[in-house]
């Protein structure tokens, strides 16, 4: 009985179309197979074509990748693309020897720790750059308290992630891993009585100038500085950081001086400066006018180090220098041979170099750098005088006696002084008169008549004043105008 009820159950049921089956098949969950597919922590490397902006609505791109390329290292990566990445300026061991500063230089470099770092030069890959200063961090297990030991420092780089130490990156550089400092100090004591030393002014962090320093050996080092370790190729503002970079250099001069300048022992390490340099890189690419780079080739050793494929990525193969030229664009050197500088009150002056016996820092004088005024010389770009310009002809006559004055006389006889107030007032002319009716509005001058003293108007007690409206006679004016002074135009010897 059962069996027939399924039957007739089976029979009423409509027949399957084949609309029917494609339905079902439409709403089958079966994921699709690119969805399938594992997400790559190294997209988007590799690339077809470098140089280009990352798609941010790509779906292989997530929103947060701790130790892969996310949307945001990838939105400053596009950022970075409109920023040239030029090659980075090492020292150039031909013209420190031409300035006479070449051993000075190594010497104070070497004491600083960062003599390799900025001789050994390097290639350049422009966007192997551009993804290190995208993704460059600097990680420490406890922010509150970072150390040499914890600081590892780590980047994206063609698809890897890459990360060290900072021990291990001073290994690479030839930088010492003493000291092991890892934040600049804020307060630094020998701060304002070193500067006091080597240049001009006050110091006050970004205020001043490379400028000021006046020893060209330091100023050489203070430019090498900031390029290196700070990335500041034309700027010239000297900041706390570049100033305790500089002063381990030649602390054992100062020490061995009795200058009194504070000895305090520099704790950062300069491997510290340069990572932190390239984390704090991009922001200020990214949010500057200033569109250009000069540290990418420095990052060329940890390429090499990680065994990136540099044969994938375009090549800068120009090695640029911290050359004359440079030194006469950044307003270090006037000439070829001709330092420029200014002393303690700001003027401009000029030295020829070489000159090792003013440059050498082994004197401490030297140091200070004020040159005797026989050593100093003149502007080389001074306008020259005009050698086809003729000589004006000197028409000064000679001397003689005849067109010579009579001595003055001392006239201090009181008669005869009165009796030439008299005569005075006696040969005013024509003109005096006219000139004394315009002046006076006709007062004076309009009638040779005098008015009777009834008619006069009655004089003020307070001299020099007259009461409103009255108006002296002739006689009066002339008689005040005696009584100030000679003057030989009221004399009536004008014409």
């Amino acid at each position: 009985m059962e069996l027939i009820k399924e039957l007739l159950f089976a029979l009423q049921m409509p027949p399957r179309t084949k609309q029917s089956a494609n339905r079902t098949k439409k709403i089958n969950n079966t994921p699709p197979q690119r969805a399938q597919q594992p997400i790559s922590a190294s997209y988007p490397w590799p690339r077809e074509q470098v140089d280009e902006p990352i798609n941010l609505d790509y779906p292989m791109l997530l929103d947060f990748n701790c130790e892969g390329w996310d949307k945001e290292t990838a939105s400053r990566y596009n950022a970075l693309l409109k920023v040239e990445i030029l090659p980075t300026r090492f020292c150039h061991a031909e013209t420190l020897v031409e300035l006479g500063i070449d051993e000075d230089v190594f010497e104070t470099l070497q004491a600083m720790k960062i003599a390799p770092l900025c001789y050994a030069t390097h290639k350049l890959y422009p966007d192997l750059v551009r993804q290190v200063l995208a993704t460059a961090t600097i990680s420490c297990e406890d922010c509150s308290t970072p150390s040499y030991a914890n600081c590892p420092f780590s980047f994206m780089v063609d698809g890897e992630y890459c990360s060290l130490s900072l021990d291990k990156l001073n290994e690479i550089y030839e930088i010492a891993n003493e000291p092991r400092g890892v934040a600049v100090a804020k307060k630094f004591a020998p701060s304002n009585t070193f500067w006091e030393l080597i240049a001009t002014g006050n110091f006050t962090p970004g205020k001043a100038y490379q400028s000021q320093i006046r020893n060209p050996t330091l100023r050489v080092i203070a430019k090498i500085i900031s390029n290196f370790m700070f990335a500041k190729d034309q700027t010239s503002k000297v900041t706390n950081g570049e100033l305790q970079t500089l002063y381990p250099g030649i602390e054992d001069e100062i020490r061995a001086s009795g200058s009194g300048i504070p000895i305090t022992k520099v704790k950062t390490n300069p491997g510290f400066h340069f990572i932190t340099m390239l984390c704090e890189r991009r922001l200020y690419l990214m949010h500057s006018t200033n569109k250009k780079d000069i540290s990418g080739s420095l990052l060329t050793p940890l390429f090499k180090h990680f065994g990136i494929d540099l044969s994938k990525y375009n090549v800068n193969t120009e090695i640029q220098y911290l050359d004359i030229r440079y030194l006469m664009a950044c307003h270090i050197m006037r000439d070829e041979d001709t330092y420029s500088f200014s002393d303690k009150e700001g003027t401009q002056l000029f030295v020829k170099l070489p000159h090792p016996e003013i440059t050498r820092l082994s004197e401490f004088d030297n140091i200070r750098f004020l040159p005797p005024p026989e050593l100093l010389c003149t502007d080389p770009r001074a306008a020259a005088p005009d050698v086809d310009m003729e000589d004006v002809e000197d028409i000064t006559p000679d001397a003689d006696p005849s067109y010579d004055l009579r001595d003055l006389a001392d006239v201090t006889d009181d008669q005869a002084y009165r009796r030439w107030m008299v005569n005075s007032q006696q040969k005013n002319n024509s003109l005096m008169r006219r000139i004394l009716h315009l002046v006076t509005g006709g007062c004076i001058g309009g009638s040779n008549q005098r008015q009777s003293p009834a008619d006069q108007t009655p004089r003020s007690h307070r001299l020099g004043k007259a009461p409103m409206g009255a108006c002296p006679s002739t006689e009066e004016v002339h008689h005040s105008r005696n009584r100030r002074s000679f003057d030989p135009a009221e004399s009536g010897e004008s014409d």
